[in-house]
């Protein structure tokens, strides 16, 4: 698969820079990290949790860690405190059929771009040290190469920080 257009318009229309990479077909972090002969810690790894029943949120995390779900879970937790939300005790990866249905590309994929899916970003601090990065265009096939700068910029201004690897 190509790169989706919503995420190309997107990056375009936020007036993100990035360079697309091709390489050959991978469906994890670490293995894009090895084709790629660069540092795990300078691919991200991206996932989608689902928050009780309706809500969802994106969580990074670099290719050479795992994400802590229990941390997630309690930086899931604080956060809709913050919101004035109730905690929830269901908090999980989302499933496939709603990856399907609502985030452009292949399943496995997903581009780290909160404000296109309209949901929280959750992004480990290990991240913001790394000064380019290696990020999923929704194409097993294709990633982006962007600056930390450019990264912060596809973040937004509401994201939360924290140590959610292990």
């Amino acid at each position: 698969m190509s790169i989706p257009k919503p995420i190309l318009k997107h990056l375009d229309g936020e007036k993100v820079k990035y360079e697309i990479v091709a390489h050959r077909r991978v469906f994890t972090a670490y293995d894009k990290a090895a084709t790629l002969h660069v540092e795990p810690k300078a691919v991200v790894k991206t996932a989608v949790f689902q928050i009780g029943a309706k809500e969802h949120a994106i969580v990074l995390v670099s290719a050479a860690k795992h994400i802590d779900v229990k941390k997630v879970k309690i930086a899931i937790n604080v956060w809709l405190r913050k919101q004035s939300k109730k905690p929830e005790k269901r908090v999980d990866f989302a499933s496939e059929q709603w990856m399907k249905k609502n985030v452009p590309g292949d399943v496995g994929a997903t581009a780290p771009i909160p404000a296109l899916y309209r949901i929280p970003a959750f992004v480990d601090n290990a991240l913001f040290k790394q000064p380019k990065l290696y990020l999923n265009v929704g194409s097993y096939e294709h990633s982006f190469l962007v600056s930390q700068a450019n990264f912060k910029k596809i973040l937004g201004e509401d994201f939360v920080k924290g140590g959610f690897a292990k």
